[in-house]
């Protein structure tokens, strides 16, 4: 950065300066990291310090991060996981679907880079489920099946390979498609509540975005979205 005599002072690359100035005799690079300071969800919450964690129900989010001066970001999250896929990236923002709880919360990995010598920086920023998140859906986008599974069972009284007569503290009471104009076009109830996990073909709703609706005994009602590819 250097003062153009009576004009501005320009940031500018190392042999960019008025014709007067003649040739740059030496050159600096810097060699110091980028460092993320803050990261916000959705407009709200702000989060501060090196490793920021935020709350998010299913459904579509943004993130924006902010680090040290000059920085480029890009993001990626673990596709071999489900829980979360990052559907849009530009500048400082990822834009992510979060189509199921996963119970253990996942992570979206965030590399920076300022063009230093040393090697580019990476974070992790955690997003996890509120509470009494009891119902997992995966994988989404899915071709043809997904596995409905609901998390916090007894296990004494709920197994993977035996049915159940519906007195389990997190067992639906009934379990329902809808399409996007909110018409039902499916009811998984049979096949779905008696058992902790259960793979469930969709394949026959044809290609869209889909909402599976769970009622529990005890009133709660959990929504996730499906896209059929």
């Amino acid at each position: 950065m250097s003062k153009w005599g009576w004009a501005t002072l320009t940031r500018h690359a190392p042999g960019d300066v008025p014709p007067g100035y003649g040739l740059p005799a030496s050159y600096y690079r810097c060699n110091f990291p980028s460092k993320l300071t803050h990261a916000q969800i959705d407009n709200g919450t702000i989060s501060y310090g090196t490793y920021p964690s935020f709350e998010a129900n299913t459904g579509s989010h943004r993130i924006d991060v902010y680090g040290t001066p000059h920085t480029t970001y890009s993001f990626a999250t673990q596709p071999s996981v489900p829980g979360i896929s990052i559907y849009g990236q530009y500048s400082n923002t990822v834009l992510f679907d979060k189509p199921a709880y996963n119970q253990q919360g996942r992570y979206i990995f965030v590399t920076m880079s300022n063009g230093c010598t040393v090697p580019s920086a990476q974070t992790s920023i955690y997003v996890y489920d509120p509470p009494g998140a009891s119902m997992m859906i995966y994988p989404v986008p899915t071709d043809d099946e997904v596995t409905i599974q609901f998390a916090d069972l007894e296990e004494k009284l709920v197994m993977e390979d035996m049915t159940y007569d519906g007195e389990g503290p997190s067992l639906p009471v009934s379990i329902e498609v809808f399409n996007g104009n909110n018409i039902k076009v499916a009811d998984l109830s049979e096949e779905v509540i008696v058992r902790k996990s259960n793979k469930v073909s969709l394949a026959h709703l044809g290609k869209g975005t889909y909402y599976i609706k769970a009622i529990f005994k005890d009133g709660f009602v959990e929504t996730k979205r499906v896209i059929v590819k």
